[in-house]
């Protein structure tokens, strides 16, 4: 018994020591959703509607359970974009709320 004790304390004075960071989730909003079609034109040069067909026909939905990865739409939103404007990743990142290195 002194012995589980013992690797109690030992195990919650490493958490102390060493904390685990806790997996954060971003809200992701849907630019479609609250862009105007005029402004998802200009940004990404393809109307809402070529957009989500886009988005079916490529088929990026992922079956993990071990992840959180990134919805289907917003890759394909990031990738538009990057194409569309040709802009560095870390502005593509920002703007869709991502990494730089899921843009990449």
């Amino acid at each position: 018994m002194a012995d589980i004790e013992r690797r109690l304390r030992r195990a919650r004075y490493l958490n102390e020591l060493f904390p685990m960071d806790r997996r954060v989730f971003r809200d992701r909003t849907n630019p479609l959703e609250t862009l105007s079609p005029m402004e998802i034109r200009e940004r990404y040069r393809f109307f809402p509607e070529t957009i989500l067909f886009l988005v079916n026909m490529l088929n990026l939905e992922r079956a993990t359970e071990r992840s959180c990865p990134l919805p289907p739409l917003i890759s394909t939103l990031a990738a538009l974009h990057f194409l569309a404007t040709g802009t560095h990743h870390i502005v593509t990142a920002g703007l869709h709320g991502i990494s730089r290195s899921s843009v990449s």
